[in-house]
């Protein structure tokens, strides 16, 4: 496991977590750290507030189901009136 593997781990643990947290800006996503996006599919499905954004503020789009899951989240914000 590489040093990096573990901090982001931690820092994604902590963003899931974070209530206040609306946008998260990451650029670029390691996909040698995660291959399959599984850490930022995770955190998206465990923080429905959150969007994630690669340079500048454009929706992060690493695979098929991050924007999905991303979609998904924005209606869940509008039904509890959350910006």
């Amino acid at each position: 496991m590489h040093k990096w593997d573990t901090i982001i781990q931690y820092l994604f643990a902590a963003m899931e977590k974070h209530e206040g947290l609306r946008t998260f800006r990451i650029t670029p996503y390691s996909k040698g750290l995660d291959p399959q996006f599984l850490w930022l599919k995770q955190l998206l499905r465990r923080n429905r507030s959150l969007e994630v954004y690669n340079t500048p503020m454009w929706t992060l789009e690493v695979d098929r189901e991050v924007p999905e899951i991303q979609a998904l989240n924005r209606v869940y914000r509008e039904q509890k009136g959350i910006k």
